[in-house]
C-alpha cells in the first residue's frame, strides 16, 4: 500500500521589517504577560531555538555572567547556547522585577 505523499509546509521567513518591529515592541512595565510575550519573542529570534526548547527553560538555566543559557533539545540532548546583551538585561530584569525563583521556568506560569 503506498502513503500519499503529505505536503511540506514551509512557512516564510520574516522580513527585517518584521523582526525590527517584535524588537523594538515595548512591554507595559508592569504586565506580566506583555513582559513575558516581549522576553519569550526576543528569546527565539536571539537563540534560534525551537519553541518547545524554549518554554522548559528556568531562570537557573540561564548563566548571566556568562551570556549563555542550556537548553534540552529533542531526544533530551542538552546544549549550551550563548545569547546576546538585550535578551540577557531583558531575563535580569524579568527575574527581580517578579521575583521568580531559580527553579522556576521562565516562560511557564
Amino acid at each position: 500500500m503506498t502513503r500519499l505523499k503529505e505536503p511540506e509546509n514551509i512557512f516564510p521567513t520574516p522580513s527585517d521589517a518584521q523582526v525590527r518591529l517584535i524588537i523594538d515592541w515595548k512591554p507595559r512595565a508592569k504586565c506580566f504577560y506583555d513582559r513575558r510575550l516581549h522576553l519569550l519573542s526576543s528569546f527565539l529570534l536571539d537563540t534560534g531555538c525551537r519553541i518547545s526548547e524554549a518554554v522548559g527553560v528556568a531562570a537557573s538555566y540561564v548563566d548571566l555572567d556568562n551570556m549563555l543559557v542550556m537548553l534540552s533539545g529533542k531526544g533530551r540532548k542538552d546544549r549550551v547556547v550563548p545569547i546576546s546583551f538585550a535578551p540577557r538585561k531583558a531575563v535580569l530584569r524579568f527575574v527581580r522585577d517578579f521575583s521568580l525563583k531559580p527553579e522556576s521556568a521562565l516562560f511557564l506560569h
